[in-house]
């Protein structure tokens, strides 16, 4: 087994989970399968990674894995043009299971939003999981675990990903990242709005400190203006918004994230009048906001949000999602 300490550390955090696997990976217990969960960017494929490494005897291998060029390590994301992970993708798993390694002692599957994985895809990758050749190890990695088979669930023990509350993301961001303590110093209140807009991952938060001021600005503009509209019950003017929203996944999860803080700071508003902390940037207009629109249809709009920000996760076709959004903020 090789010395990774230089992988394991570049895993900010997860102090236990980390321990555990080194500890397994050491005395051999390691086991078959496992699912990684945890948001955007917290991780999740740099800790599959390193454990693969793990299992490497020379440095060249490790390189070949840490840079997806080792023919043992296969990474399977979403194929293009496609809503779904098939089972086709699966069968061509079973397949190479059984080819003899090349490099390594021991072959590794890595899938990418495992989430994406259709039922018969998931069922023929149970197969592999329950009857796995020796020395094959597969990874699922997704944001949230449910979103599986529980019968995958049940036969692969779930790693999370340590989220990191503001404060402790803020302490890694200042601490590692130049960029973050160019942006803390210049623009605090972006700064502080990608802490909050994060999901509690460092990758995540690193990857929005770039362009920061100019993304975190118009979306925020784009959700009050889209709040007025929802005020003024302006169909138009929502849709027109909503259409405004990023046309990537992350970029409309970001958004719809976004969304859930305003509408969330606006309903603490009601409640406490305006004695709280907003997680959303603040701007004087939340009050108008709160004044304009009832707790009960508050309550109705934030739960609509957390049902589209699932949607999002399991449904990539935004448009769709877009559209859905439209429709049901209409009839609240």
């Amino acid at each position: 087994m090789m010395d990774v300490s230089h992988l394991w550390n570049a895993i900010y955090g997860n102090i236990d989970l980390k321990r555990r696997l080194i500890s397994d990976i050491g005395n051999n217990k390691l086991l078959h399968a496992y699912i990684i969960e945890g948001p955007r960017n917290s991780g999740k494929l740099m800790l599959a990674r390193t454990i693969a490494a793990a299992l490497a005897d020379t440095p060249a291998d490790v390189k070949k894995i840490t840079t997806a060029t080792c023919p043992d390590v296969m990474e399977i994301s979403l194929p293009e043009n496609r809503k779904s992970i098939g089972v086709d993708t699966v069968r061509s798993l079973k397949l190479a299971s059984i080819v003899k390694p090349n490099d390594l002692e021991s072959k590794v599957f890595i899938i990418n939003e495992a989430h994406l994985l259709t039922q018969q895809a998931q069922n023929a990758l149970l197969k592999l999981i329950e009857e796995p050749p020796r020395a094959v190890f597969i990874f699922l990695l997704c944001e949230n675990a449910a979103t599986l088979l529980p019968t995958i669930r049940s036969r692969a023990p779930i790693l999370r990903m340590q989220i990191f509350s503001p404060e402790e993301l803020s302490e890694l961001l200042l601490r590692y990242s130049p960029d973050a303590e160019k942006l803390y110093a210049k623009e605090r209140e972006a700064y502080d709005v990608i802490l909050r807009s994060s999901g509690g991952a460092y990758g995540e938060a690193l990857l929005k400190i770039v362009d920061a001021e100019t993304k975190i600005g118009d979306l925020n503009y784009t959700i009050l203006d889209l709040l007025t509209a929802i005020c003024d019950r302006h169909r138009a003017e929502m849709r027109k918004k909503i259409e405004s929203f990023p046309p990537t996944r992350d970029g409309f999860y970001e958004a719809i994230y976004l969304f859930k803080l305003a509408v969330r700071d606006i309903i603490a508003y009601r409640s406490t009048r305006g004695e709280c902390d907003y997680l959303f940037p603040k701007c004087e207009t939340i009050g108008s906001y709160a004044a304009k629109l009832s707790l009960d249809r508050l309550l109705k709009i934030f739960d609509l949000i957390v049902d589209i920000e699932k949607n999002s996760v399991s449904n990539p076709n935004i448009q769709t999602t877009k559209t859905l959004l439209y429709t049901k903020l209409c009839l609240i």
